[in-house]
């Protein structure tokens, strides 16, 4: 985030009141945008690391205090931005997440949408709840499939339409949008 041809988004997003979700490179970004210190980090981590969170964060509701997360990073947090607090850290990451609750901010370093996060399932959910979503269980079978590409066609209509989808949660949900 800190090198000149960095992917970066504009800082105003950060003034629509919207709620936001950082993940890994999205948490150094957060921070770096938001006047906080990201460097490379003390060891490059791509594995499993023990997790303690403060359950009462609304990010981190209704989980146990320690559970295990993937981390996949090389940078990381050295500084949050004023007025961000540190809801949960790691052996290695003393900063593993990081949040401004008035604004509606959160940033996490590791990876809630790989199964290899225990209740990171759990974490998306919560923060869906933070913006307002009930989230909803769908069962996957022949009849939804159907119905999703008659939605696609109705939409679409007699036009072309793209999509590049890895399958993660992150693709999908900007391929939503």
């Amino acid at each position: 985030v800190y090198t000149e041809d960095a992917p970066t988004v504009d800082k105003e997003i950060f003034n629509l009141g919207i709620p936001i979700l950082g993940i890994c490179y999205g948490q150094q970004l957060i921070a770096y945008l938001l006047g906080g210190d990201v460097n490379p980090g003390r060891i490059k981590e791509y594995g499993p690391a023990q997790i303690t969170v403060n359950t009462s964060w609304p990010l981190f509701r209704n989980l146990p205090s320690q559970f295990t997360v993937w981390m996949s990073h090389g940078d990381e947090v050295m500084k949050p931005p004023k007025d961000f607090a540190i809801p949960a850290t790691t052996l290695t990451i003393p900063r593993a997440a990081i949040s401004n609750l008035k604004k509606k901010i959160y940033a996490i370093q590791f990876h809630p949408e790989v199964v290899h996060t225990e209740y990171g399932t759990q974490i998306l959910e919560n923060f869906l709840k933070i913006c307002g979503l009930t989230p909803k269980k769908v069962e996957i079978n022949k009849e939804s499939v159907e119905n999703l590409i008659k939605d696609i066609q109705d939409s679409v209509g007699d036009k072309k339409a793209v999509c590049a989808l890895s399958g993660g949660v992150d693709s999908s949900v900007a391929a939503l949008f």
